[in-house]
């Protein structure tokens, strides 16, 4: 019994580790691609060439 709840409990630890590890680099990706779309916006938009 006292194992077995030791294991769940290592188990939820990594599920939530995880699922905050997705949401932090799922955020760090959208705001890369915000920032590159701004950027190439701004390329474009100041027509150095």
């Amino acid at each position: 019994m006292n194992s077995s709840l030791g294991h769940q409990a290592r188990l939820a630890t990594f599920y939530y580790s995880l699922k905050l590890f997705l949401s932090i680099s799922l955020e760090i990706k959208l705001h890369t691609q915000l920032s590159v779309q701004e950027f190439y916006e701004f390329f474009n938009d100041s027509n150095l060439f």
